[in-house]
């Protein structure tokens, strides 16, 4: 463990320290046993086969977050933000923990169980109900850790703040009772606001003023004011934009060997992305100007085998997630900036460019097809493939009732259709007003 602490955005928040409002708390004393408890993560057959969310990946979203700010924000930040957005990169990940006692204990959950028969009934989708199934007697662990994953970040601020949850396990849960011992130098007031930050990265709701204040102030000091909007923000960034190759080392890939295609594929697109940087900025010209403003962040990445195209494709499509999360940040520091005369807290980054990814042996595009639907409609209802244009309208009722027998397989889990389905749909409609003739079904 580190016996000293490094990372300049940690040295900052450490001055908080010594402030009224805070004293008693060691940050270096937090990290060890932050560190200590996110070692845990992955025991248990939980999370096992994800990609790292141990200490090194709390480095490296602290080492973003430092070019993320830009200098002139850094120094309008006081003590207090630099200490809550620390501790936010520390904690924010630390819900993934699962005991052994927890899911021994799973029976008992309330929220699980209910997860679990959404799960099976199909109310997550075929696929994932297919997927189950093929799991066998693995299924009951894979359907906890996608709940722990899907509730993590409702986990770590309940144990934050000591509320009881069942996402959370009850009040005299280890993890909890450790979390509240770390914290608990800590006002209650900041480790409420601390929760809320923590939960933050995976919510969409940083425009809400009530909730994410731009000045909270936990002593009369101005370096005891904290804006936790901005805190938000970076770490959401900051976790967004960890996916280099430093968090999925081939060595750790090659002895973890994991089986589910979904983490394989997760686990060979981080490990194509060598860097994530600020872009340099150019003129008119082409060249580039360092007077001008940074606002764009770039992704350097390397696929040099045929194999690796779905995990190209999966890139891309975190990519375009990305490009949609970069430009909320934005707009809502941009609100912020507006409504609340924070223009100190700026938030420049607008644009991601992946022009910088490279593909060996596959075309970088995927295949789409578009139709002419006048002429889709003439061949229908014309002559040219049936001989009584009447015809199309038996064809699109059959289609329905196909689509209607496959509804009743899937929710029934049988393989052959009864005699007589009861809720069996198929609506035909004309409109004289517009001239549309609708055929609709209630399978989907």
């Amino acid at each position: 463990m580190e016996m000293e602490l490094k990372n300049a955005i940690e040295l900052r928040a450490e001055d908080a320290n010594h402030l009224s409002a805070f004293t008693g708390v060691s940050l270096l004393h937090v990290r060890q046993q932050v560190e200590r408890m996110l070692s845990l993560i992955g025991r248990n057959g939980i999370f096992d086969q994800y990609t790292k969310h141990d200490i090194s990946h709390i480095d490296q979203m602290l080492s973003i977050a430092e070019w993320v700010i830009p200098d002139d924000t850094k120094e309008a930040m006081t003590p207090a933000d630099w200490l809550m957005l620390v501790l936010a990169i520390y904690f924010h990940d630390m819900g993934m923990l699962v005991t052994k006692k927890e899911f021994s204990d799973r029976a008992k959950n309330a929220e699980f169980q209910k997860y679990k028969s959404d799960s099976y009934s199909g109310l997550m989708g075929a696929d994932y109900k297919e997927k189950i199934h093929e799991l066998g007697d693995d299924s009951e662990r894979f359907l906890y850790q996608e709940y722990i994953r899907k509730n993590h970040a409702k986990r770590i601020k309940a144990w934050i703040t000591g509320t009881v949850s069942g996402l959370a396990g009850d009040k005299g849960s280890a993890v909890m009772a450790e979390v509240q011992k770390i914290l608990g130098p800590l006002p209650a007031m900041f480790r409420r606001d601390l929760g809320e930050v923590c939960e933050s990265h995976h919510m969409d709701d940083l425009d809400n003023f009530s909730k994410y204040k731009t000045c909270v102030r936990y002593g009369n000091s101005e370096k005891e004011c904290a804006n936790l909007q901005y805190c938000a923000v970076i770490l959401r960034t900051a976790d967004l934009l960890h996916i280099t190759n430093d968090r999925t080392p081939s060595i750790q890939f090659r002895l973890i060997n994991p089986t589910d295609s979904i983490s394989v594929v997760e686990w060979q697109k981080q490990g194509a992305v060598r860097a994530v940087a600020p872009k340099e900025p150019r003129d008119k010209e082409g060249k580039v100007d360092h007077s001008l403003p940074k606002d764009t962040i770039e992704i350097t990445a390397y696929f040099d085998k045929p194999d690796l195209a779905e995990a190209f494709f999966g890139l891309s499509a975190y990519i375009d997630f990305m490009k949609e999360e970069i430009q909320k940040c934005y707009r809502w520091v941009q609100v912020s900036i507006q409504n609340e005369g924070t223009k100190r807290y700026r938030y420049p980054w607008q644009r991601v460019d992946d022009e910088q990814i490279e593909t060996i042996g596959f075309e970088p595009h995927k295949l789409f097809f578009t139709v002419d639907q006048d002429s889709i409609l003439k061949m229908l209802v014309g002559h040219t493939l049936y001989n009584d244009s009447s015809v199309v309208i038996r064809e699109l009722i059959q289609n329905g009732l196909d689509a209607v027998k496959l509804q009743y397989c899937i929710d029934h889990n049988a393989k052959k259709v009864a005699d007589y389905i009861e809720d069996g749909k198929i609506r035909v409609t004309w409109s004289s007003g517009d001239r549309c003739l609708t055929i609709s079904d209630n399978g989907h």
